[in-house]
């Protein structure tokens, strides 16, 4: 997403580097061609632009409703960190999306580790043994 973004950030520089370009040349009989181009050149790029911010918003919608930061639960049973508390549908989804697990532990809090994430997956028993790798691929 911030490679999204990154680029996005570009196209409205350079887009506005065209249009203060456009606005030098544009009464200039010499340039009108280039001018013509130019033109159509940036409303490309804006367009690129609209549909790179419309696909940010669409995959930011779907982080927003369905990841979060993990939830602690208390055991009151003395000192310590509190446990996270991962549900299977979090992890499934966020494999289904494949994510590595180590983005996945990112993603679900600042203070998920991989092998917190390791003790969820096995608590619900996900062994990660469901997925296909290439020495499971038959020869067929």
């Amino acid at each position: 997403m911030e490679d999204i973004e990154q680029a996005a950030d570009r196209l409205i520089t350079a887009a506005d580097t065209m249009q203060l370009l456009i606005s030098d040349i544009e009464n200039n009989n010499k340039f009108s061609e280039v001018t013509s181009i130019l033109n159509e050149t940036l409303t490309k790029v804006r367009n690129l632009i609209d549909q790179l911010q419309r696909y940010r918003n669409s995959w930011s919608g779907v982080f927003n409703e369905n990841a979060y930061s993990s939830p602690t639960e208390s055991t009151g049973q003395g000192p310590g960190r509190p446990r996270y508390f991962i549900e299977e549908e979090q992890i499934q989804l966020l494999r289904e999306l494949h994510f590595p697990w180590k983005k996945i532990a990112d993603l679900l809090g600042v203070h998920v580790s991989e092998s917190t994430l390791r003790r969820g997956r096995s608590i619900y028993g996900m062994t990660g043994d469901e997925e296909p790798s290439w020495t499971q691929i038959s020869d067929k």
